[in-house]
């Protein structure tokens, strides 16, 4: 996702459905989705405009009762659509007040004039980072350092309840991590998402694979299972890991 050509994110989320084209039913494709009264409610606030998004190459709608052929918008609260033309030349012209902040051309220089919950020269800085609910599953943010520009991660501080961890109190089913064998616990909408290391399977990782049922071993080698691997035995005249390099030859001189 990118805004303004110029601040670009990336991730990936667990949803595996292939349908869009729906009528009488809401999908929601990815991660976990919460609803609550009244709306759709942010867990992190959205501050600015937002115009002409797309689905790969198809558009997406942004006013009630306009529908194309992926999906129709049901409700979007404090957002507006459309966005008004950038500047045209100017100091202003790259847009550098963020945040909502309003750029005001100086003569070859231009000053921000910011929302007054963000500072800094380009309104970079945000005073209250815990007015965007950024803590979940019931934990308590607590704004640092209000005064200082930090990193927008360490300005505030969430007080997570018992059984919850994570800088914004996000592991919940993998506190402590339920995967064996080093596997990597990801959170999942009603249970962890185990990712094993090679050589392990199963929901937790607790199931080693043995390699051998596929016979990997080459040129008559024999094929060893092991704790998360295997080994290959070869044959005299073969080495390598699956026994498929020949063994040098020395001749004498």
């Amino acid at each position: 996702v990118c805004v303004d050509g110029k601040y670009c994110g990336q991730g990936y989320s667990s949803g595996s459905s292939e349908l869009l084209n729906v009528e009488k039913a809401i999908f929601f494709l990815g991660a976990e989705v919460h609803m609550w009264s009244g709306g759709l409610e942010p867990q992190v606030g959205f501050v600015g405009c937002i115009d002409d998004p797309r689905l790969g190459t198809e558009p997406l709608p942004l006013r009630h009762r306009t529908k194309t052929k992926v999906s129709s918008l049901i409700r979007m609260n404090g957002v507006t659509p459309l966005c008004t033309p950038l500047p045209m030349a100017g100091a202003c012209g790259s847009y550098p007040c963020i945040n909502g902040g309003t750029c005001e051309d100086r003569h070859g220089s231009y000053l921000c004039k910011c929302h007054p919950r963000y500072f800094g020269s380009q309104c970079q800085c945000d005073a209250k980072p815990c007015d965007s609910n950024p803590c979940i599953n019931n934990g308590h943010c607590v704004n640092i350092d209000t005064n200082k520009c930090l990193n927008a991660s360490k300005r505030y501080r969430c007080n997570c309840p018992s059984g919850v961890s994570g800088h914004r109190c996000e592991r919940y089913y993998c506190n402590p991590n339920p995967c064996l064998n080093q596997g990597i616990c990801e959170e999942g909408n009603s249970m962890p998402i185990c990712k094993c290391n090679q050589g392990f399977t199963g929901d937790y990782c607790q199931i080693d694979i043995n390699e051998c049922i596929k016979d990997p071993c080459k040129n008559g080698g024999t094929c060893v299972n092991s704790f998360g691997g295997f080994k290959c035995r070869c044959l005299d005249n073969w080495i390598g890991l699956l026994c498929d390099v020949p063994q040098p030859v020395n001749i004498p001189w």
